[in-house]
Parts: structure tokens; C-alpha cells; sequence
């Protein structure tokens, strides 16, 4: 705001020099006296400060949207170089947090950066070595320590995505747990950024129900044995 109200005093200020300069011409092609000049500046510089509003932003444009999804999803392409079925997951979770964001009363804009982050959440994951991303059993803790980078590889890498906005503390901060004991950061409760808490609920919903190389997938009607 305060970029937009700088943008408009700039033009105020050029208005003003005009309205300085007008009125010393008029003065010098007419008979009035200066005091006359400066009333009249002040009455029509009075009305210019009155009519002066911030500069607004154009709003976000649907072609703009477009693109941006675009790349979101390009970047999610990606995962496929790893591991086939992560974009697969990725689609389905996506499709689960708008659908519980949604539930939970989230605005069109906070939908939006949910559907990003869930598309790009295990983006990190293309800078963990193939061998423990396709490892047929459960990870040592050495491994999955190693796994566990992905949520920053994924943070570092889309830190600069400026448009991602809040779709950046999914893909960092998804792996947290109410209780304190997630990761990166072993953030409790409130700590945890709200978006990320909405889509870590159906990212271990479908963890769960589908199959991986390590187990196959928890029934979707009864507890996971």
C-alpha cells in the first residue's frame, strides 16, 4: 500500500508543479495580484488532494492464473523422473484438500495455493536417492534422516516462486505434527502454518490407503492393521 500511495503523491506532486506554474503564468498575463494567485492555488490544489486515491494493483487476471498453473504443474511433471507414482499421488491429494478445504470454509485464493502445494508438496523428493525413494521395506534411521531433506530441498528450491505464496509452507512444513514430533522444524499445534495442517491430514490419508513398495494399502472403511 504504502508503494501505491508513494506512486500517487508522485503524481500529485506533478500536478501541483503544473498548477505552480499555470498560476505564474496567469499572473503574469493578467492583472491579479499575488495574493489572488495563491488563493487560487490553494482552492484547485485543495480539490487535487481531495480527488487523490491510491494507484490499485490490476487484479490477478485469469490469463495470469493460467500460467501459473501451468507451471505449477510442469514442475510437478517432474516427480515422474523419480518416482512414477508420485505425480499420481500428488493429483489424488490435491484433489482431497480442495475437496476438505473446501469443507472447512477456505477462500478461493486459500484453495488455490492449497491445489499448489499439494501438487508440489514432495517436490523435494527429486533430490533424495533413488535407492531409498524405491526401497522395498521400512528405512533405517540413517535413511530415513536422508528422506526427511526433502521438505527443504523442496522449500529451497521454491522459495524464490514469489506466485506460490502460502503453497511454500505446504511443501515445507506437511510433514509436522500436532504433537511436536514432525519435521523439519517439530513445530506444535498452532506453530504449524494452517494450509499445511489441512493438507497433512489427506496426505496420510492416502499415504495410507495406497499401496506402496514396503506395504500394501490400509483398508478405507477400517483402521490400518
Amino acid at each position: 500500500m504504502f508503494k501505491h500511495r508513494a506512486l500517487s503523491m508522485s503524481h500529485l506532486l506533478w500536478g501541483l508543479g503544473c498548477l505552480l506554474g499555470g498560476s505564474t503564468l496567469l499572473h503574469l498575463l493578467t492583472s491579479w495580484g499575488v495574493l489572488a494567485a495563491a488563493i487560487w492555488m490553494l482552492l484547485v490544489g485543495g480539490w487535487m488532494l481531495w480527488k487523490c486515491q491510491p494507484v490499485v494493483p490490476p487484479r490477478e487476471t485469469s490469463e495470469t492464473t493460467t500460467l501459473c498453473e501451468a507451471a505449477v504443474m510442469g514442475w510437478a511433471r517432474a516427480l515422474k523422473l523419480g518416482n512414477p507414482s508420485a505425480l499420481e499421488h500428488s493429483e489424488r491429494t490435491m484433489h482431497l484438500a480442495e475437496w476438505l478445504g473446501r469443507e472447512v470454509g477456505l477462500s478461493e485464493p486459500e484453495l488455490k495455493y492449497l491445489r499448489w502445494g499439494a501438487l508440489l508438496h514432495d517436490i523435494g523428493k527429486l533430490g533424495i536417492p533413488q535407492d531409498i525413494l524405491s526401497k522395498p521395506m521400512h528405512l533405517s534411521e540413517e535413511e530415513f534422516l536422508v528422506m526427511q531433506k526433502h521438505t527443504e530441498y523442496g522449500m529451497n528450491w521454491m522459495e524464490a516462486l514469489d506466485f506460490l505464496g502460502p503453497a511454500r509452507e505446504v511443501i515445507y512444513y506437511h510433514h509436522e505434527k500436532w504433537d511436536g514430533t514432525g519435521y523439519p522444524l517439530q513445530l506444535r499445534r498452532e506453530e504449524i502454518p494452517y494450509l499445511a495442517r489441512i493438507f497433512s491430514v489427506v496426505d496420510v490419508y492416502d499415504a495410507l490407503t495406497s499401496n506402496r513398495p514396503y506395504r500394501k494399502p490400509c483398508p478405507r472403511k477400517r483402521p490400518c492393521a
